[in-house]
């Protein structure tokens, strides 16, 4: 066979194998053949048929076939890469709570107004900032009758309240005083008006102290309610007045929350955090009838004595023999 033969073959073969890589062309059927944009001149397959495969975490799933078509590798230092692995690492631990909410949605599915550093519940925010204005509006204070899932979350919108009531008592103090001054320049205006016309004036000067007497009204309205948001915010932020229960007991909703935190930790159980005994939940009470030694009790890390607060993040789950040996010494 003559060499040029030969050569022609080879560079056919090499060509051919080249093509397989390249993509189809996508407007073939219309009659028009474009040149493909390649990146690597057809050596790797750089097109994926999308209309029949589907990347599912590090899945690739042929929807067309109804099975896998292959892994992707995993790296374990990038094992965070959004590209290779699933987007959420746990299940929501209060997915339970909100039923009409995806436990996928981050921030209540709005986090340009919401921020939700750790996952836990949104509604304590609403709550805080909610009983911190009626309470600096001359409202009961009902702070400490409130149970958070998240006390870090409340103090914070009881703070931030706080501080917005002094803010806002002190715009409205301000705001009042001006109104009280203008009204009185006006009342004097009016009076001189009637006086120097000797009743000539009555049409203009009548109405304008009408408005003066109002404008003061108003004015006198503001400063009120401006002085009780600046003093009892003041007094609120002076005193770090929160949900602070020291040295009381614990809510049901804070003991539920104890019990909860320590079944996540220990993979569904509820251990003991003196011995590691698997507790039971206690049940009725009985007279002449011991509560077995693994019954389950919330009690205080620091001790009520020594004003340890009745919060979850001051709660620890223990055993009945564990809790009868601790001493608050």
């Amino acid at each position: 066979m003559p060499r040029y033969l030969i050569l022609f073959a080879v560079l056919l073969l090499a060509h051919v194998g080249q093509a397989q890589h390249l993509p189809p062309q996508p407007f073939e059927r219309f009659g028009y053949h474009v040149e493909i944009l390649t990146l690597s001149k057809g050596k790797y397959q750089e097109f994926f048929p999308n209309d029949s495969l589907r990347k599912v975490g590090s899945v690739v799933y042929n929807r067309r076939l109804r099975k896998i078509a292959r892994l992707l590798p995993l790296d374990t230092l990038r094992h965070h890469a959004p590209d290779i692995t699933s987007r959420w690492l746990s299940v929501d631990p209060l997915a339970d709570k909100y039923p009409d909410m995806t436990p996928y949605a981050f921030g209540a599915n709005n986090p340009v107004r919401f921020m939700d550093p750790d996952g836990r519940s949104g509604w304590d925010v609403v709550a805080g900032a909610a009983i911190a204005t009626l309470g600096n509006l001359g409202g009961p204070d009902v702070r400490t009758a409130y149970t958070p899932d998240d006390a870090s979350d409340y103090d914070n919108a009881l703070t931030a309240a706080d501080a917005t009531a002094v803010a806002a008592g002190a715009l409205l103090m301000t705001s009042g005083g001006a109104d009280i001054g203008t009204g009185a320049a006006g009342l004097v205006v009016a009076g001189g008006l009637e006086a120097a016309t000797v009743g000539a004036a009555t049409p203009v000067a009548v109405p304008l102290a009408g408005a003066s007497a109002t404008l003061m009204g108003v004015g006198a309205v503001k400063l009120g309610m401006g002085a009780v948001l600046y003093a009892n915010g003041s007094k609120n932020l002076g005193s770090a007045q929160s949900n602070s229960r020291a040295g009381k007991d614990f809510m049901p909703k804070g003991k539920e929350q104890v019990v909860r935190e320590n079944s996540q930790r220990n993979g569904g159980k509820v251990l003991c955090e003196g011995c590691k005994t698997e507790t039971t939940k206690p049940g009725k009470s009985q007279r002449g009838v011991t509560p077995p030694r693994t019954d389950r009790q919330v009690d205080h890390k620091v001790p009520k004595s020594k004003g340890g607060a009745g919060e979850p993040s001051n709660g620890q789950v223990l055993c009945r023999t564990c809790n009868r040996a601790k001493s608050d010494k």
